[in-house]
């Protein structure tokens, strides 16, 4: 019999790629749901947790008026799980904390958003990556920038920490100009009141 005896019965390892989540929650403890997707993310066949950020507290973006203040962080990862299983894994973890899907941007018991997966670009119904709101989220780059600050952003060729600053310089001149503007309108109407 002739072949490569040396290789049988042995599995090709499977490829590891990096990936980020993002962790959000404001329902119950908060916090506590978070650790406790964390543990469950962790015992996920095909998933090894590189690094966690620390909680930040944050005020609701969106969503309805009124909500609880959100803690949010930051996991890097490796898995062997495909964008869609471990965007289907993501889900079930959110499941078994709770997670209610009723209304856009609510509150919830807990959130766990994939964010970049490698170097991989989707557009999908059920899956964009790198994820659509990434470039407009302080709660989530500034955890990420915690644990990955060089991690590369597919779509613009940009770390997460360029990526940062540049929503911290648009921010900031948004917001002169949003100052010199209210200014503007202001002195305008004054020169036409009576």
């Amino acid at each position: 019999m002739t072949g490569n005896r040396g290789n049988m019965g042995k599995e090709e390892p499977q490829k590891r790629t990096v990936a980020l989540v993002a962790l959000g929650a404001n329902l119950g403890d908060a916090e506590g749901n978070i650790h406790a997707a964390l543990q469950l993310l962790a015992a996920t066949p095909g998933i090894w947790i590189l690094k966690t950020s620390s909680l930040i507290k944050t005020e609701p973006v969106g969503g309805p008026v009124g909500q609880p203040c959100y803690f949010n962080g930051a996991v890097l990862i490796e898995t062997t799980v495909d964008p869609y299983g471990l965007l289907d894994e993501l889900h079930q973890i959110e499941n078994k904390l709770g997670r209610v899907r009723n209304v856009v941007w609510g509150p919830r018991t807990v959130d766990l958003d994939l964010i970049i997966y490698g170097d991989v670009q989707t557009f999908t119904e059920e899956l964009t990556l790198p994820h659509p709101r990434l470039y407009w989220r302080r709660f989530v780059l500034d955890p990420a920038c915690e644990i990955a600050p060089e991690l590369t952003v597919p779509t613009t060729g940009l770390s997460l920490e360029e990526t940062r600053r540049l929503l911290i310089a648009t921010c900031a001149h948004f917001g002169l100009f949003s100052i010199l503007l209210q200014r503007v309108i202001r002195a305008g109407t004054a020169e036409t009141l009576p």
